[in-house]
């Protein structure tokens, strides 16, 4: 009894894995090479950047959405149908849910090309309302993130650290919980380096612990709103259908069948504290302990792997 896991913007886009491309999924990335062409001119996106062995290939939040979403859908798709994985309920990680319920039949038929189409330009879309809520216009970078996960600190110090934050650094907030010990702060750049520092000096947290998270923007917090109302324009004409597979999202923390309240659920979460902790355990409550991730992401894997009350599937 499984847990499909679709992984957020924390995955980034892994190594290059043509494998993703078979006879199941080979539309998924048809359709995201005639939308990238036709939208921004880029010819054979997935074989230049998507499987490109050139690490110094960059992606904008754009193409870092898009590609996030094809490669967790074709991922999905390949556990259940060529490997035969039963996925008794779907999980999502913030961008992931939008994978998560394209897999799950909520935009349509997901073997339509045009379906599919849909969900990519979707996500096109997400990337550039995320661009615009960086603060000053700022690139993220591994020594200048807009969000920092602590793995092995409980939320109440990060919510000291938070407090402490002097007013002229700008504002941060707890964004994340992955789990009891597992959670992240997210905001403007100088004053989530603030946090770290001082949970650093303050409470002796090892250095190594504070993780950089290259997520687009300041995920997660009020900086999103112009994001979240955007996207709610852009979902307003889209029509959802009810999901053949049981979906959790994270905004409400359990299941929804509801497209209207989908819909709700994918823009509330922009700019609110993303609570993943919350909807495995809820998956968890429905029976279901072993997880198949739609991504080769090991932070995702070792998250699980820390966890006593579910298991990876290899």
């Amino acid at each position: 009894m499984s847990i499909f896991m679709f992984p957020g913007q924390a995955a980034q886009i892994q190594a290059p894995e043509r494998a993703l491309v078979t006879t199941s999924t080979e539309h998924i990335y048809s359709a995201f090479d005639t939308v990238m062409q036709e939208r921004y001119g880029i010819h054979n996106f997935s074989q230049t950047k998507i499987f490109s062995e050139d690490s110094s290939v960059t992606f904008n939040p754009s193409e870092s959405q898009a590609a996030n979403f094809v490669n967790s859908l074709a991922r999905a798709i390949i556990e259940e149908e060529e490997k035969g994985r039963q996925c008794d309920v779907c999980v999502g990680d913030s961008a992931g849910e939008h994978s998560m319920i394209a897999f799950a039949g909520v935009h349509g038929d997901r073997k339509d090309p045009q379906t599919v189409r849909q969900g990519i330009e979707i996500m096109l879309n997400r990337g550039e309302l995320y661009a615009q809520c960086r603060p000053n216009g700022e690139a993220p970078t591994r020594e200048r993130p807009y969000t920092i996960m602590f793995v092995g600190i409980e939320k109440a110090l990060l919510e000291d650290a938070v407090a402490q934050i002097p007013p002229e650094l700008g504002k941060a907030w707890v964004s994340k919980s992955n789990d009891a010990k597992s959670n992240g702060i997210g905001g403007e750049i100088l004053a989530v380096k603030f946090a770290a520092d001082y949970l650093v000096r303050e409470y002796d947290v090892p250095r190594r612990y504070c993780i950089p998270v290259l997520t687009d923007a300041p995920v997660h917090t009020p900086l999103m709103e112009r994001a979240r109302r955007g996207m709610e324009k852009t979902l307003a004409p889209v029509k959802f259908h009810q999901p053949n597979k049981k979906v959790i999202m994270m905004y409400s923390g359990k299941q929804e069948t509801d497209p209207s309240k989908i819909k709700q659920c994918l823009t509330g979460i922009i700019d609110t504290t993303a609570d993943f902790n919350r909807s495995i355990v809820h998956a968890v409550s429905m029976g279901f302990k072993d997880v198949v991730l739609a991504t080769v992401c090991k932070m995702y894997k070792k998250m699980i792997k820390r966890r006593k009350d579910v298991k990876p599937v290899d």
